[in-house]
């Protein structure tokens, strides 16, 4: 099965952007970046939530997207009206392969 196969979902991902009120003082909002972006969500075992808190990570969810996809640390991703806040973006086979993120579900 190739990689892409296993891209089960879609999501949107967001970047925070700052505008400017009526009255002048800054408005923090989120923009869509991304839409229909193919994406796997999985939820972290206990042993992968400790590993994260070792490195001071707050995370409960693991994703995985194509290499191309365009998501730093500080987005959002939306899926299914789910929001994940993306704490750490790793090249996942370190050759360009793909990207694993680590993410908090948003409350």
């Amino acid at each position: 099965m190739s990689f892409r196969a296993l891209l089960d979902r879609t999501c949107t991902i967001q970047e925070k952007t700052v505008t400017q009120s009526d009255t002048g003082s800054p408005t923090k909002t989120w923009a869509n970046k991304a839409i229909n972006v193919k994406c796997s969500i999985q939820t972290l075992t206990g042993k992968e939530i400790s590993q994260a808190r070792s490195e001071k990570l707050n995370v409960t969810h693991f994703m995985f997207f194509e290499f191309s996809a365009d998501v730093v640390a500080g987005n959002k991703i939306i899926e299914n009206g789910v929001d994940y806040i993306v704490k750490r973006v790793d090249d996942g086979a370190g050759r360009g392969h793909h990207k694993e993120i680590l993410a908090e579900l948003s409350t």
